[in-house]
């Protein structure tokens, strides 16, 4: 995008940074991105509670704005096929009650402990959590290119190819980001299964494994992760570990709802089927 269009853009952000006053909102940037129409949108940290809130006000806000432009926000994964799609990315530490982070570096600037346990539980369930952080069919075309949307389990420092990335930060302020997530994932589940794995991960000391040091472009190592949105669906409901955090009664819920959600989307025949097969086989 060049400067000249997001120039034009200026008044519906100023009208969004003026709304994120009146709200509490900590909006800290709202910047262009690397698909056409794309922004990206940036809440400062706070409680994991709160932050799930302030996404959920950020998009409301977002939205009213835009259709006062004349615009509209949309907020699928992956509204264009062949264009970057849109992700909710979570920053986690974790402080003290005096407010002290937990997950800084050790003395010898090697990295925490506690921080390595809580990626390791994080990592041992990201497969069967994948129907929360991609819970819709459209979210699955996102992970179709990998550019920018991490399919994996994997973890590094300072690589944005893996699903638990560590930042490059200075040590006292270090965290993690969780990538995998799409922006159509409701934050308040994210965050329940993301807490809940990490608190389960220190709780038993888990090993996360050896950092991913592969780039852009490199072939991953083969996971076990979900495929497509069905397997998600059958991965969530056999799992003991969504049943515990989530409670039985949502987990069952949910998934219900979700295997009906996938037979209804089944029987819709797309255009794209049309014109491949619709007159050729």
């Amino acid at each position: 995008m060049s400067v000249d269009e997001i120039d034009e853009m200026s008044p519906l952000f100023d009208a969004i940074y003026e709304g994120a006053k009146h709200l509490d909102l900590t909006l800290e940037t709202l910047i262009s991105e690397y698909g056409p129409g794309q922004y990206e949108m940036t809440i400062r940290y706070r409680n994991l509670m709160r932050a799930a809130d302030d996404v959920i006000i950020a998009k409301r806000l977002i939205r009213t704005v835009a259709r006062r432009f004349g615009t509209e926000a949309v907020f699928m994964p992956k509204p264009f096929g062949t264009e970057a799609g849109s992700g909710m990315h979570l920053h986690l530490s974790l402080a003290d009650d005096a407010g002290n982070n937990l997950f800084a570096d050790q003395a010898d600037a090697s990295l925490s402990p506690l921080m390595l346990n809580a990626i390791g539980g994080i990592r041992g369930t990201i497969g069967e959590t994948m129907l929360l952080l991609a819970p819709f069919m459209n979210s699955w075309r996102r992970f179709a290119s990998a550019m920018y949307s991490p399919a994996s389990d994997d973890w590094g420092v300072e690589n944005r190819t893996v699903a638990l990335r560590v930042p490059g930060t200075p040590g006292k302020t270090r965290h993690f980001e969780h990538r995998i997530a799409g922006v159509d994932a409701n934050p308040y589940l994210v965050a329940a299964v993301t807490l809940g794995a990490a608190l389960d991960g220190i709780e038993s000391k888990i090993d996360p494994g050896t950092p991913c040091t592969d780039e852009i472009g490199q072939a991953k190592a083969p996971n076990d992760l979900p495929r497509h949105w069905l397997d998600a669906i059958d991965q969530f409901g056999a799992s003991d570990f969504n049943k515990r955090t989530l409670g039985p009664r949502f987990h069952t819920a949910f998934t219900k709802i979700k295997q009906a959600e996938y037979e209804h989307m089944a029987l819709k025949v797309s255009a794209a089927e049309w014109e491949y097969y619709g007159f050729s086989i």
